[in-house]
């Protein structure tokens, strides 16, 4: 499906507006005042600018959404028109009818933006509304230059089917206008999916997009870097070379529980790049020489929920991100078919190495998940040694792995296809046995072309692979 979206110029007729006597009898000019309100996810709208027309002042609403102007001219003709991220998102803009004011008055005004179902109408034909209630719309721009894109390809992958126990993968697409707007319509009242936008080499990571939580509308802006420098890796087994991502900004951020307390020690991955970081006490980070645009962002500690979001790189200082980290809940297996299973350790390598066979590969129920510790499960795995810390006997007990080959007694880790450098026997603190549904070990000898930058032809390397990336076996 493809449509494109014309920026529409939305005047807001119903107007709500009270008007109050000034204090002073001898008040010559008027006061503007109001606040906006985002009518698609029923709040205040903050950050945004007012402009009053045709005198060209701005002002900027607060957390509340209130804006003020004082000491307007008595007169008519003047309109309010609101500018703010999310109506560029859309392609549109607001603006008010004509309103006048007289001294010594002060006008309240409440602007609303419309409604999630009236910018749905606006943008999306009546054929394509009758296919489904809900829709995407965004933009794609040049986050070094501000630039839109156009010409960018959009890809909504989600599970289109009306039950739990089938799997019926839909994949809406659409391209980005002249000013680098896209919108995708007719899609289900609840969509849980991902989006990705391409042209040419470049692209951005599959983006999380949930429709239906708050508002049929989903809006989401992508930044996709032109100038971003690849690296090229080593060729794996297959001779494909594997190519990430590395820039010139960095990401810094916080990483804390649900109740805003700091969480230590948790490790932070930024997608298709080699930028890892661990968080300090305060529960803050740093991702040097990542690239700008639009970029996933994985946190893990041990006992709670992997965490991945989005984020958005600019060349300038990017303002650092907060993420918030939940207690891992148990929860029922979701279905899934056996070729999925298999395209997942396909697309992972994991497949197409075990069927070269220079490695030790277990996966699925081969895993042993019973112990408490990852290093108590891998006990059987040759050619790793599994060792506690003497220091540390009176409290946890520390796992830690080593090569059983005295002379090449170290042990390099993969972890989802990252080579965690700093881990070392903190490997714990990341992964339980329970997550882990693959599992590769290879001696110094034998390690894959993408994986030889790990072993650099000393080491051992240990490739695990969880339930983010794989999904659990059907039980």
């Amino acid at each position: 499906m493809l449509f494109r979206v014309a920026r529409v110029a939305l005047t807001v007729a119903a107007l709500s507006a009270t008007v109050a006597l000034a204090q002073s009898t001898g008040a010559t000019t008027a006061v503007i005042s109001g606040k906006v309100v985002d009518s698609i996810h029923a709040r205040a709208l903050p950050a945004a600018y007012v402009e009053l027309l045709p005198s060209g002042r701005q002002a900027v609403t607060n957390a509340s959404g209130a804006f003020r102007f004082d000491s307007v001219a008595p007169g008519g003709g003047y309109r309010l028109r609101v500018m703010h991220a999310l109506l560029d998102t859309l392609g549109v803009s607001v603006a008010t009818p004509p309103i006048a004011v007289a001294a010594g008055q002060t006008l309240d005004v409440e602007v609303a933006t419309p409604s999630a179902t009236r910018l749905i109408e606006l943008l999306c034909p009546a054929t394509l509304r009758a296919r489904g209630p809900s829709a995407l719309a965004g933009f794609v721009r040049d986050p070094d230059t501000g630039a839109a894109l156009d010409s960018v390809s959009i890809s909504l992958i989600f599970d289109e089917s009306p039950i739990s126990t089938v799997r019926w993968a839909s994949n809406r697409v659409a391209k980005t206008d002249a000013n680098g707007h896209f919108v995708i319509c007719g899609l289900p009242t609840r969509v849980d999916g991902l989006v990705e936008a391409t042209r040419g080499a470049h692209r951005t990571p599959d983006v999380p997009v949930v429709i239906g939580a708050e508002s049929p509308l989903a809006l989401r802006a992508l930044g996709m870097s032109l100038t971003a420098e690849r690296v090229a890796g080593d060729a794996d087994s297959a001779g494909k070379r594997v190519t990430l991502l590395r820039g010139k900004s960095a990401l810094t951020g916080r990483v804390v529980a649900k109740t805003g307390e700091p969480i230590a020690g948790a490790y932070v991955q930024m997608d298709r790049t080699s930028a890892t970081a661990v968080t300090n006490a305060a529960g803050e980070f740093t991702l040097a020489g990542v690239p700008t645009g639009t970029q996933l962002v994985r946190v893990r500690k041990i006992g709670l929920s992997m965490v991945t979001q989005a984020v958005d790189i600019s060349l300038s200082d990017s303002p650092p991100v907060r993420i918030a980290m939940r207690e891992s809940v148990p929860t029922l297996p979701t279905v899934v078919t056996l070729s999925d299973r298999n395209a997942d350790l396909e697309r992972t390598g994991f497949a197409r190495r075990k069927a070269h066979g220079l490695g030790f590969f277990l996966e699925g129920e081969q895993i042993d998940r019973g112990p408490p510790s990852l290093g108590e499960s891998l006990r059987m795995v040759p050619g790793l040694h599994i060792g506690y810390n003497a220091q540390n006997q009176r409290q946890q007990k520390t796992v830690t792995m080593s090569s059983r080959d005295p002379s090449r007694g170290c042990v390099r880790y993969i972890l989802d296809g990252v080579y965690y450098q700093e881990l070392g026997g903190d490997i714990e603190k990341l992964v339980r046995p329970a997550d882990v549904e693959a599992l590769e070990m290879y001696n110094p000898t034998s390690v894959p072309g993408e994986f030889a930058d790990a072993s650099r032809g000393k080491c051992s390397v240990l490739v695990l692979w969880t339930n983010h990336m794989i999904r659990p076996a059907k039980p």
